[in-house]
């Protein structure tokens, strides 16, 4: 894997099932904290780390805005979860990308979860726009795959590789809300699969199911705490 630059990745696995909208900004703080006071090339955070609040299409500009600016600051490159949004009557859940300063990629789900009935409860209908179904980017040298959680279970990235003639991948990250990383799933042959979970801790500490697994060597990568909420990794030898 030569002239690869991301070392280092960190996970960020606050409980994301706990987090009401009246909390979502502590969430929210949390998170750009824990990337002010680390030093990591890639880091990541769960599904829903905005809790179920939703978002008008304004406010997630201005949100999009803000890690522009992080990532810029701090040159590395973040993934902050999913953000709930609306645009008039159609509501969408939304992953996205961010290096130097600008905004790499923007997805939405294509599984429903929760969605469905958080739409139905506001009276919007829970939607997945044509042109943010995009889910492999190429970043610093990497080619990676996105899938948001029960698209994880639907094999969603490796149907959509071999649709697209795409024979590999160097990471294949999950962002997840009470998922498991399935070896059987995985569509990297050699890189990595990454999941970053926020479902299956019921108190304040970092998910048992988040981790990286080496696919070339079939075992999970050594941890090491940076801070209360982020485990990372050295992903310099995989």
């Amino acid at each position: 894997m030569d002239n690869k630059t991301i070392q280092t990745v960190g996970i960020f696995s606050l409980p994301t099932r706990l987090i009401s909208p009246q909390s979502s900004e502590v969430a929210q703080e949390i998170f750009e904290k824990t990337i002010n006071q680390t030093n990591l090339d890639l880091i990541l955070a769960p599904e829903y780390l905005y809790g179920n609040k939703i978002f008008s299409s304004e406010e997630k500009e201005s949100i999009i805005e803000k890690y522009k600016n992080i990532s810029k600051n701090h040159q590395n490159i973040i993934i902050p979860g999913t953000i709930i949004w609306k645009d008039k009557k159609n509501m969408y859940n939304t992953a996205m990308v961010f290096n130097n300063g600008k905004k790499i990629l923007e997805y939405d789900k294509q599984s429903d979860h929760i969605e469905s009935k958080i739409a139905e409860k506001y009276n919007l209908n829970y939607e997945t726009r044509k042109d943010a179904q995009q889910p492999i980017f190429n970043i610093e040298n990497y080619l990676i795959g996105l899938e948001i959680c029960r698209e994880h279970g639907m094999d969603k990235l490796p149907k959509y590789m071999n649709k697209n003639n795409i024979e590999d991948i160097d990471m294949q990250i999950v962002i997840g809300s009470g998922m498991n990383l399935r070896t059987n799933n995985l569509a990297s042959k050699k890189g990595l699969g990454i999941l970053v979970d926020g479902g299956h801790s019921e108190t304040l500490s970092p998910s048992p199911n988040s981790g990286i697994y080496s696919i070339k060597n079939k075992k999970y990568l050594k941890d090491y705490t940076v801070h209360k909420y982020i485990n990372a990794h050295n992903i310099t030898k995989w």
